[in-house]
């Protein structure tokens, strides 16, 4: 579902993060076509936004979810799911949190920018921590490396660290993107029981190869590093302790 795309299904409740399901962004080519279409996830209960670049809110698949749906991004972003025909909107700023059922869903703090063009340089950007019975899922969004990862771990305890690995080159975009070795520290700092890499694969948005972030990643972890690296459409089941893919 796109380079960061998520669908997680826990206690009860389908939430949908970043769902990207056009074959451009901003001008982008996408480099396959999704695995899924808007009906596959038009029913989801919550979506989840981390900023608003057009890889990450896309419009057109916001607009094909279900009126009602539950949409949670970051401050001063509703306007973009209001126009798109969403009322059930909610902005977030670090640390603050809902409570969705047995779900609790909590802003998290990162090193990016939100604008969506020259003109919007207020809006916000997050990660997420969603906890609830089964575990615990910390999304990163795009994030640079940084001190947040440690204070996170601080406040929780996370089972799957989601983090991204894209967009790391030429050196400077490390400011607000992370390289694989990047993405290693953040996961050690956040004392985190499995990493699933993302934001590869999907659009080529600096200089490395497409697929080169999976592959720099696998060139330097051991056998033993607890990774479960999703391709399109793939599926992992977890509950704290045990994974089944």
């Amino acid at each position: 579902m796109g380079h960061a795309s998520l669908l997680i299904e826990t206690c009860g409740i389908s939430l949908l993060v970043d769902p990207m399901l056009s074959m451009r962004a901003f001008g982008v080519q996408r480099a396959d076509p999704p695995p899924v279409n808007i009906a596959d996830i038009a029913l989801s209960d919550v979506v989840l936004y981390t900023h608003a670049h057009y890889d990450h809110l896309d419009i057109p698949t916001l607009e094909g979810l279900r009126d009602d749906i539950r949409v949670i991004l970051p401050w001063n972003t509703k306007d973009l799911a209001i126009k798109a025909g969403k009322y059930r909107v909610v902005e977030l700023r670090p640390w603050e949190h809902i409570r969705i059922g047995a779900i609790k869903i909590t802003a998290a703090p990162g090193k990016h920018w939100g604008a969506r063009n020259i003109y919007d340089m207020w809006r916000g950007y997050l990660g997420y921590v969603i906890e609830c019975g089964e575990g615990s899922v910390y999304i990163a969004g795009d994030t640079g490396y940084g001190g947040h990862f440690k204070e996170i771990a601080l406040g929780f305890d996370i089972d799957v660290a989601v983090l991204p690995i894209g967009a790391y080159k030429p050196f400077w975009f490390r400011i607000n993107h992370m390289s694989p070795k990047d993405a290693i520290k953040a996961f050690y700092d956040l004392k985190a029981r499995i990493m699933i890499p993302v934001h590869w694969g999907a659009f080529r948005l600096s200089m490395e190869g497409i697929n080169t972030p999976i592959k720099d990643l696998l060139s330097i972890i051991t056998d033993d590093f607890p990774v479960k690296i999703l391709q399109p459409g793939d599926v992992i089941e977890y509950s704290r302790g045990k994974v089944q893919d």
